[in-house]
């Protein structure tokens, strides 16, 4: 590889790095406050662009059963918080595994205690840990599987 190849390589790695940031929830039953009798599991992987200020989201799951939701609430590990970002709202028959949801959000999805507010707000908490991610089924509405939101290298992402 040449000197320009690597340097090509470099600025383009530090010109995308600087446009966004990378985060992650491993989705278990024993995170959900209180935790639930499922095998289920999941993870998140999340997405913030500093320069068109949205949030890329993908959330997949693994032997849940009716499952009919996903949001992002803000709370610290083992205590429940409200919610602020509608993820996912339909219902899946029978039990599901895959990619439940992949999107876009922007400042205008906020819901609750960041309604009309920035999505750097939301950034802010998932730096902090304060923020985590609650999928839902029939069995247990207020939570299946649950993943405190977690700062990751954003190259892990797309």
């Amino acid at each position: 590889m040449t000197r320009m190849t690597m340097a090509a390589m470099l600025g383009a790695a530090i010109l995308l790095g600087a446009g966004g940031c990378g985060y992650e929830a491993d989705l278990t039953t024993s995170q959900v406050v209180p935790p639930t009798a499922l095998r289920a599991t999941g993870d998140a992987a999340f997405r913030y662009d500093k320069v068109a200020m949205d949030l890329g989201y993908e959330v997949n799951v693994e032997d849940i059963e009716g499952v009919n939701g996903a949001a992002v609430y803000l709370g610290r590990e083992a205590e429940n918080g409200e919610k602020v970002l509608d993820l996912y709202g339909s219902r899946k028959e029978g039990v599901f595994s895959g990619r439940l949801v992949r999107g876009t959000a922007k400042s205008a999805d906020l819901v609750g205690p960041l309604a009309g507010k920035p999505m750097s707000d939301l950034v802010k908490a998932f730096d902090e840990e304060r923020a985590y991610l609650l999928v839902n089924n029939e069995k247990y509405p207020a939570g299946a599987i649950r993943g405190q939101i977690l700062h990751k290298p954003w190259y892990k992402f797309w």
